[in-house]
């Protein structure tokens, strides 16, 4: 019955160590999908990057096709269409903010 001393005294450390133990793989576990969530919040933003620029585009391309007399008419419509989103029906086309706030209401 010798050994009975020293479980006594190796028991505590012999838990400590098994805590510990599990603590850090539980942290190398953390940090393993703490990398995949990084990694894919880069691939989303490049995403987001890439159909941002694609619209740039877009509408480059439609300002340069488009003449001046039908850009104003597809700022009018633009118009109608903000105050749809923003729930707001004008019932005249003089109803309503000016362009400029309600197209930077919606960029916000």
């Amino acid at each position: 019955m010798s050994m009975m001393p020293q479980d006594e005294t190796t028991a505590p450390a012999i838990k400590l160590f098994q805590s510990a133990h599990g603590k850090l793989v539980t942290l190398q576990r953390i940090n393993d999908q703490l990398a995949g969530i990084l990694a894919q919040r880069q691939r989303v933003q490049d995403e987001l990057k890439m159909i941002k620029q694609q619209i740039d585009d877009v509408f480059e391309r439609e300002l340069r096709q488009d003449p001046p007399a039908a850009r104003t008419a597809g700022e009018s419509m633009a118009d109608s269409a903000a105050f749809r989103l923003g729930g707001i029906e004008p019932s005249a086309p003089e109803a309503g903010p000016p362009r400029r706030p309600m197209l930077e209401k919606l960029a916000t």
